[in-house]
């Protein structure tokens, strides 16, 4: 027998080109594929019946870069001196366990998913040996969402030495799960060797995986922002990379990665906080493929693509340059984030034939305003308390608003792998009050 779900009378935003916005309409899921969407589909017998009626129901969100393994630093990092995030970073990195990592990755990958998160880049910089891959995937599979491990290397690398490309080669041809794939996640020419670079953009090619690079920072931040016109002379710019942030990019610059091919991966409430805007409305207007990303829950944050559409209109508009919509947001958050992985043929929208990766937002408590502009009301007025049910692949991660993924226990767990890289560390940890507060006492380099 087929496992069929119906979710009936909502305002389906499918952001699909040809079905639109359908108001009142049913998202049929037979054995997780959409099926059919329309008005007054019949319930298939013996099909699970949803209730939808004063919700929106939309693609799930697609996160294109998050550190997952270091989540669990959230609360550590203050943003000022030894507490900022990079020298937290260096001295904690060495110091987590591959069953560390793991646990990190599965608690981050499930508050993603009770946020309306059902596609995740786990952007791995700290993988120290295989079993730490081992572990990812496992977290990856268990999770139960839609991911690509983007394999990189540990902490700090030499930059004489390339990643484990014979490990990368392995899971390139076993295969990574059922519902996730591989990439790599490369240093780039601030801190890789010319000849680390041509042995990994070479690898890439060979095996033909997608790369992502972070880009800045600022760019005064010299070890840390690539040239891209150097990386053009380079042939470094090729439609396989992503760059991850850019905020500094000129038009020019912006005019190159478009006409390469190459995509970038925006975390707006991380560049505001910590590196600039973003050139959202100029990367538009150029055409570069754009995508949505969290970046790191360490720093501290929350999975909250919510939060990552509000800042994208808030910035982008403020920036100058075309206006930076709400539709164009929500966009981002959900098909141009497939587009950007090469998964628009699986994910992204709401239409018949592809994966049922849908998230139901509960807009009932903002009243008229859905029935006036849905796309709107979700973008600026919800929030992550408002995700009420979310599938990945028409499988139930969370429904009614009750989280069916054992968040809670993961949660725990990370907490207690924290413990103990903060022990190995040599950091105090105190509780007052109910709350825990580390001491980092002196940071080695």
């Amino acid at each position: 027998m087929s496992d069929a779900t119906l979710l009936r009378g909502g305002h389906v935003l499918t952001l699909d080109d040809e079905f639109g916005e359908m108001p009142d309409s049913d998202v049929l899921v037979i054995d997780g594929r959409i099926a059919d969407v329309g008005v007054g589909l019949p319930v298939p017998d013996g099909a699970d019946d949803v209730d939808c009626r004063g919700m929106i129901v939309l693609p799930g969100f697609i996160d294109t870069h998050q550190h997952l393994w270091n989540s669990f630093f959230r609360g550590l990092i203050t943003g000022i001196g030894e507490r900022a995030y990079f020298p937290v970073k260096r001295r904690l990195s060495a110091l987590v366990t591959a069953n560390d990592s793991a646990a990190a990755t599965l608690a981050a990958l499930w508050e993603s998913a009770a946020s309306g998160v059902t596609s995740v880049v786990d952007w791995h910089h700290n993988l120290r040996s295989p079993d730490f891959a081992e572990a990812a995937v496992t977290a990856h599979r268990v999770s139960g969402l839609r991911t690509r491990l983007a394999y990189g290397n540990p902490d700090a690398w030499d930059a004489t030495r390339t990643a484990d490309l014979d490990d990368i080669e392995r899971w390139a041809n076993a295969g990574v799960g059922p519902l996730s794939d591989l990439g790599l996640a490369v240093r780039g020419p601030t801190r890789s060797q010319p000849a680390v670079l041509a042995a990994e953009w070479q690898a890439a090619a060979r095996l033909g995986l997608p790369m992502t690079m972070h880009l800045g920072g600022r760019r005064t931040d010299t070890d840390r922002y690539a040239d891209l016109r150097a990386m053009e002379a380079a042939g470094l710019l090729v439609p396989a990379l992503q760059v991850v942030h850019a905020v500094d990019a000129d038009v020019e610059e912006l005019t190159l990665l478009a006409d390469r091919g190459v995509s970038i991966s925006l975390s707006p409430a991380t560049e505001l906080g910590s590196m600039g805007p973003p050139p959202i409305a100029q990367a538009l207007d150029a055409g570069v493929q754009l995508s949505l990303s969290t970046d790191s829950l360490a720093l501290p944050a929350r999975a909250d693509m919510f939060e990552q559409m509000r800042t994208v209109v808030r910035l982008g508009n403020a920036r100058g340059g075309a206006p930076v919509t709400p539709r164009t947001a929500l966009a981002l958050a959900t098909r141009e984030g497939a587009r950007d992985l090469g998964w628009d043929h699986q994910v992204g929208r709401v239409r018949p034939g592809l994966r049922a990766d849908i998230v139901v937002v509960d807009a009932r408590r903002l009243g008229f305003a859905v029935a006036l502009d849905p796309v709107l009301s979700l973008v600026m007025a919800c929030g992550v308390e408002d995700v009420h049910h979310v599938l990945v692949d028409g499988r139930w991660l969370r429904r009614g608003g009750a989280d069916l993924t054992g968040l809670d226990a993961a949660r725990a767990t990370a907490h207690e792998a924290l413990l103990g890289v903060l022990d190995r560390a040599g950091w105090a940890v105190a509780s007052r009050g109910g709350e825990s507060s580390a001491s980092a006492g002196q940071t080695t380099e």
